[in-house]
Parts: structure tokens; C-alpha cells; sequence
């Protein structure tokens, strides 16, 4: 994503790197948001599952 807001701005060789970036970012995003969850609690056994 870097390179091309480099190549954009202030190279100037790709005129839409800004597009491409932007939709790196669109795409990064949630991952990285969706990749900082907590898991959910385990519930904690009372007993064994079965007697015997």
C-alpha cells in the first residue's frame, strides 16, 4: 500500500496510486479490526461430562 501512495505522491509515476492505496485500506481494515477481537469466554466444566 505504501509504494503506491510512493509511486503517487511524490514520484509521480503512477497518477492513481492514491486509488489503488485506498482500496488496500478498504480491504486491510476490517482484517486487522476483525483480527483484534477477543475470543468468547470458555465455559468452565462443573463435572465431569459423564458418570461412571
Amino acid at each position: 500500500m505504501s509504494s503506491y501512495l510512493l509511486s503517487w505522491w511524490p514520484l509521480g509515476t503512477f497518477p492513481r496510486g492514491w486509488v489503488a492505496a485506498a482500496i488496500w485500506v478498504v480491504i486491510a481494515v476490517p482484517v486487522i479490526v476483525v483480527a483484534g477481537w477477543r475470543e468468547p469466554p470458555r465455559s468452565k466444566r462443573v463435572g465431569p461430562p459423564y458418570e461412571s
